[in-house]
């Protein structure tokens, strides 16, 4: 059988010796459990994608997602669909609305990291969706007290996420669910949807590619968002400056050359 090499910190491989349990059964249980999950979600990736999606006939797509969303993600679509109203399908940019108006989350502290005017961006945004003859004011529904939860279960955990959603902004989830399996991530949140919403059609993608912002630049901003914001750093943002963020690509560089280079036997 081929192997595999696991690195773990000095304190859980000490216990794991202390405690004489098997590895490699339950190395292979737990990755044969991720292979199941990732492969259902480029599924539902795929799925997503055909122009011929029906959200109705793939019920257990929207449980998925809705099963891995964070709450910010969930009150975010919710307000998207507030902020549109009656008066038609949610398209990405309603979806950037939603998230600049859900506060504390990753997605705009993202943005903040790229020196993006949130303020600016979100009224472009709001004019965007308000040029189709919507609301230009979001309703805010949510009760004092009720945070919504990491995982989203007080918002759209029933089989309707995906239903109303214009083929664009259906594409923008698809591309955060992209996102999350290939960052290693086993939840979807705001940043991810950022990061989708860069490769949306229409006027969502057409206004952050106009700031400058790429789908690259907010891929390599996120691992380190997400390390800070789970060591409990408050505004993390602010460690992803130009400037850091420049001598972070040089570190990912060397470690990459220095792993090319342990592989060839070279050190």
């Amino acid at each position: 059988m081929p192997k595999i090499n696991v690195y773990l910190p000095d304190d859980l491989a000490a216990a794991v010796r202390e405690a004489r349990l098997s590895v490699s059964p339950i190395c292979q249980k737990a990755l044969a459990e991720a292979v199941r999950v990732v492969a259902g979600a480029r599924e539902a990736v795929e799925a997503m994608r055909d122009p011929e999606f029906d959200p109705h006939q793939h019920p257990q797509i929207s449980a998925r997602i809705a099963g891995r969303m964070t709450g910010h993600l969930g009150h975010a679509l919710q307000l998207a669909r507030d902020f549109t109203g009656s008066h038609g399908l949610v398209e990405a940019e309603d979806l950037l609305v939603g998230v600049l108006d859900e506060p504390d989350n990753l997605g705009i502290q993202v943005l903040q990291s790229l020196d993006v005017d949130i303020r600016g961006l979100r009224d472009a945004a709001t004019r965007a969706g308000g040029a189709r003859g919507r609301e230009a004011t979001p309703r805010r529904s949510r009760a004092r007290g009720s945070r919504p939860t990491r995982d989203g279960s007080a918002h759209q955990r029933d089989q309707g996420l995906l239903d109303g959603l214009s083929a664009g902004a259906r594409l923008a989830i698809a591309a955060a669910l992209e996102a999350a399996i290939d960052l290693g991530h086993d939840y979807v949140g705001c940043e991810h949807l950022v990061l989708g919403l860069t490769e949306a059609e229409g006027a969502a993608g057409a206004l952050l590619r106009e700031l400058g912002i790429e789908s690259e630049s907010i891929h390599r901003a996120i691992p380190a968002l997400v390390g800070a914001a789970a060591l409990g750093y408050a505004n993390a943002h602010r460690i992803l400056a130009p400037a850091v963020a420049e001598r972070l690509d040089d570190v990912d560089r060397r470690l990459e050359e220095f792993e090319e280079r342990l592989k060839a036997g070279g050190l």
